[in-house]
């Protein structure tokens, strides 16, 4: 995770209007986490996001699967994130369709997805919280825009009243 140098993080749209969708794209800069205008990025979810994707932990393997099969929804991913090296290496992560819950020690049932890491064919079953960790950049990353968009208007509407 410490040789992680840029990530994008996309959530596809999907058929319900209330899931949340959009991209989210930081870069490590200056011994700091950056959004692409250079802005710094405060909080703590670049990291988690290029941690839990780098040390990829997977619940389950799916045995004989392979990620072009449907059911997997891996060949149109909900979530794709890539991870950039120092040295222009490259770790695409999908995760696709949700897969079979699991139950913890505790009883709770725990939501999993259906991932694949690129170049591979193999199926796995991850922890939600991949999920959850890119949902928090991708919205993060939608509140900066919104945020900008406010700004500019603002400059905007200064700039037209000034008197000539």
């Amino acid at each position: 995770a410490e040789d992680v140098v840029s990530i994008d993080a996309v959530i596809a749209p999907t058929s319900d209007p209330f899931e949340l969708n959009g991209e989210g794209a930081v870069r490590y800069a200056a011994e700091q986490w950056v959004w692409s205008d250079g802005v710094p990025v405060s909080g703590s979810t670049p990291k988690r996001v290029a941690r839990r994707f780098a040390e990829l932990e997977v619940d389950d393997f799916i045995d004989g699967a392979k990620a072009g099969e449907p059911q997997y929804g891996l060949s149109s991913p909900h979530v794709r994130v890539t991870l950039k090296d120092a040295t222009d290496g490259i770790r695409v992560v999908s995760l696709g369709a949700k897969g079979p819950t699991h139950t913890d020690s505790e009883g709770n049932a725990v939501a999993r997805y259906y991932a694949s890491i690129g170049g591979e064919d193999s199926v796995y079953l991850v922890h939600h919280g991949l999920y959850e960790v890119v949902r928090d950049l991708v919205r993060e990353s939608g509140r900066k825009a919104a945020r900008d968009a406010e700004k500019a208007a603002r400059q905007e509407r200064i700039g037209s009243e000034t008197p000539e």
